[in-house]
């Protein structure tokens, strides 16, 4: 199947809230950031139903810990099917891994 053609970029869904990133600061006042994530939109895809498309939604967690981890396809959506929130022909993936995290810069 046709996954999507068109990408985009969204914060991580309320079900997903857990993963969301927090800052703290240390007693040395070093901002320390742990978790966070982002969502890939891909729409446009193949086909679906009554003239839909299907659209991927993949949801990218930092985990540090996971370099060479495999994403899961998810048909529980925090309390709910999936299919409830978005649709029949929408596909949720999510992605525990280090590729999730932000890049380190020389100012942070």
């Amino acid at each position: 199947h046709n996954v999507g053609s068109s990408r985009g970029f969204e914060d991580l869904p309320e079900f997903l809230k857990e993963y969301r990133a927090l800052s703290s600061y240390d007693s040395s006042g070093i901002l320390w950031r742990a978790g966070g994530g982002f969502t890939v939109v891909m729409s446009d895809g193949a086909p679906c139903k009554a003239g839909a498309r299907w659209e991927t939604r993949l949801y990218m967690v930092c985990d540090k810990s996971k370099v060479e981890s495999e994403p899961q396809y998810l048909t529980i959506c925090g309390d709910d099917k999936c299919k409830e929130i978005a649709g029949e022909c929408v596909r949720h993936v999510l992605w525990e891994s280090a590729v999730g995290c932000p890049l380190c810069t020389s100012s942070s």
